[in-house]
């Protein structure tokens, strides 16, 4: 490990680093851009970053391209949580709307708790935008594939919802059944996530509505049939109405 200290000055440092295989350079503050050692292979981010611009100057020093080495991909240790809320380096950002926009740019909020996902080695249900499933391990941090279904965009690896997961889950952490209707129009909500505006208006009233009540009616009513506590009843008119007024509050 290469500490920069008063011991050497920073021209010095760096060609250890350079110089050294499998050396590690730890800083605080300084080496964030303009670095131009390529043949880095790992960045590793022990702080929060709150401008994105930095976040992305940051992990990039592991992005350089180079001869030195064979590097198709590069590691990154998110200390800060800096990934949950500014979105990972390789995502596509609307720069033009950040810097042009009328809206000012948002973080990432962090997922609600009733937003969950399947893991894709295990199948078991676990928090949106978390990496390892807490039941088997595996890493779920995948790139997202898009396929059209019934004329939407359909997020491929959304997974329809799945009553008897759903409950399992809820009595995993102790849930009653509206928490368990809650993951139930989450999960509904996400397979729209990428659908265009343009095409959710234009399918309304067929393929949204076809989506609705394939996934909604046969899973409520099992939720209902579950050995879940209840605090309330809730009527599948009722479940309907609320998943149809997010869709549109996210459209309209």
């Amino acid at each position: 490990m290469i500490v920069n200290d008063t011991d050497f000055n920073r021209s010095e440092v760096v060609e250890l680093f350079r110089n050294t295989k499998g050396a590690i350079l730890f800083n605080v503050g300084v080496f964030t851009k303009g670095f131009d050692v390529t043949d880095v292979e790992a960045i590793i981010v022990s702080r929060r970053v709150s401008s994105l611009s930095l976040w992305i100057q940051i992990v990039g020093r592991g992005s350089r391209t180079t001869d030195k080495l064979f590097k198709d991909r590069f590691i990154v240790i998110d200390g800060g949580n800096n990934i949950d809320r500014l979105g990972k380096w390789s995502d596509n950002f609307d720069w033009e709307k950040i810097f042009w926009g009328t809206d000012d740019y948002k973080a990432k909020k962090e997922p609600t708790e009733e937003e969950v996902t399947e893991c894709d080695n295990c199948g078991e249900l676990m928090k949106e935008r978390t990496c390892l499933c807490p039941s088997c391990g595996h890493n779920n941090c995948k790139i997202k594939e898009i396929k059209i279904d019934v004329g939407l965009a359909i997020q491929q690896n959304v997974i329809p919802p799945e009553a008897k997961k759903i409950i399992d889950y809820c009595q995993k952490i102790n849930k009653d059944k509206i928490f368990a209707l809650k993951i139930l129009t989450s999960q509904i909500y996400q397979m729209f996530k990428k659908v265009p505006k343009e095409q959710f208006l234009a399918n309304r009233n067929t393929g949204v509505e076809r989506v609705l009540n394939t996934h909604l009616k046969l899973n409520y009513f099992k939720i209902l049939k579950s050995d879940l506590p209840s605090s309330a009843n809730r009527t599948l008119k009722r479940q309907k109405e609320i998943l149809i007024n997010k869709l549109e509050k996210k459209y309209l």
